[in-house]
């Protein structure tokens, strides 16, 4: 082969790597949450989540530039901040981690990453990499490397939470690692665990899925899901019940205690002779705590006078029941 072709020939397999360096994103993403049994669904249970990623490309090249990171807590899982108190921004640039209140600290982790500096790549690791609660529902990461340059990033983001049953959703904007110390970053791995702020209760699969999404600078976007294990609720509703006699007009009351929201199943039967007919069957939806909960008709009637039974049973989000609760009235 001549010269001149074996440059051409080497400049477009350069050009082909270049090219699939640019797009071939391959990121991988794991999360662990401990303790894995967590709260039950009205009392989450605060936790460790554990963050680890590897965003380099399937073929081994440095990855592309990230820009920006979600995750997106499963159903289940709630903020927990209480306890917690602030820092700033502002603060963390002039004065570092210790002008942070200690309360502000939610985590901690480490990085490795690709410096970029005229022109040339140098492998760089993080001295401190913090995490650390703001204002509101900011969230600050702290970044400082000392080789091969001496440099630090405030990296912000939101703890933010979304309507149930959606889980809270965790946000990172890494713009400002574009350009520092005259020149910029870019994340080849990285782990933290944030081990105040969230807060997990039960899961109905043995696994939580979180969904992860990576932007990048290059225009790339992934997708991801990673799964954390869990030991599912093996703890059964309790419930207590109570009904009083009353007239037929007010129908049938029952003040219903329960451990945990669940679904109470009724079954009603009124005395006819010497047996028992059912009458009525539902469901009702209620919250942990004390409720009340009324029937007052059968077959598109008022209930009539007599003597009557209820049997409730509650069954609360992964499928456990409690006993089944007998309770008899009277309607006059």
């Amino acid at each position: 082969m001549r010269t001149r072709q074996l440059v051409a020939v080497l400049m477009t397999t350069a050009a082909a790597c270049l090219t699939a360096t640019g797009v071939s994103q391959a990121a991988s993403f794991t999360v662990e949450v401990t303790p894995a049994d967590a709260g039950t669904a009205p009392a989450p249970k605060p936790v460790t989540v554990g963050l680890r990623a590897d965003l380099t490309t399937a073929d081994g090249f440095a990855p592309p530039a990230l820009r920006a990171f979600t995750i997106a807590a499963p159903d289940g899982f709630a903020l927990a901040l209480a306890g917690t108190t602030s820092c700033t921004r502002a603060v963390l640039e002039s004065a570092g981690p210790g002008g942070c209140p200690a309360s502000s600290k939610l985590g901690s982790g480490s990085a490795s990453l690709l410096f970029d500096i005229s022109q040339l790549r140098v492998p760089a690791f993080t001295r401190e990499l913090s995490v650390f609660r703001g204002p509101g529902d900011e969230l600050l990461v702290y970044v400082l490397v000392t080789q091969p340059a001496t440099f630090s990033i405030v990296v912000p983001g939101r703890l933010m939470a979304r309507p149930a049953p959606l889980g809270p959703l965790v946000t990172l904007d890494f713009s400002a690692a574009a350009s520092v110390a005259g020149g910029s970053v870019t994340i080849r791995r990285a782990s933290f665990d944030l081990v105040r702020g969230l807060a997990a209760g039960p899961c109905p699969a043995k696994r939580w899925t979180f969904g992860v999404r990576l932007a990048y600078f290059n225009g790339g976007v992934e997708n991801l899901g990673a799964d954390a294990v869990c030991l599912p609720d093996v703890t059964r509703p309790e419930l207590q019940v109570t009904a009083r006699s009353a007239a037929s007009a007010l129908g049938a009351r029952f003040a219903v205690v329960l451990s945990e929201a669940a679904t109470v199943r009724l079954s009603l039967e009124r005395r006819s002779g010497r047996r028992w007919v059912r009458v009525r069957k539902a469901t009702f939806r209620a919250a942990a705590g004390p409720s009340v909960l009324r029937v007052r008709r059968a077959n598109g009637r008022l209930l009539a006078s007599g003597r009557y039974r209820a049997r409730l049973r509650a069954v609360d989000a992964v499928g456990l029941a409690s006993e089944k609760i007998s309770a008899s009235f009277r309607l006059r």
